[in-house]
């Protein structure tokens, strides 16, 4: 139940009360505890936390091709720079391959797939 209240509330912005009805067909029942089970425990990520997730990948990867190509190539010229920071996480892993084997960095940030 606190999932999904979890979920209304960052969908919509707003509070949401809920409350369980808890029967049973002896007049004096009433449980003796209340807990959430670990195994029911859904992990969850809002819209904007996965959107940062994906984004923080993306900025890490870069990171790391340009550290590799800054020490197989020496210092990058500025459109080295600004292709890295325009590229997705999949151009971004093909360059993390290419740069192990290329003998330029044109052959590294090349178009050849």
């Amino acid at each position: 139940m606190f999932v999904y209240a979890y979920r209304i509330f960052d969908r919509y912005g707003f509070e949401v009360a809920s409350f369980a009805v808890l029967a049973d067909t002896r007049p004096g029942w009433q449980p003796s505890q209340f807990q959430i089970e670990e195994s029911l425990k859904i992990p969850y990520m809002s819209f904007i936390e996965r959107r940062g997730h994906a984004a923080g990948q993306v900025t890490g990867a870069s990171m790391i091709v340009r550290e590799l190509l800054e020490d197989r190539f020496g210092p990058l010229p500025e459109t080295a720079l600004a292709r890295l920071e325009a590229a997705d996480a999949e151009q971004l892993r093909a360059w993390a391959r290419r740069v192990l084997d290329a003998d330029s960095l044109e052959d590294v940030l090349g178009d050849a797939d």
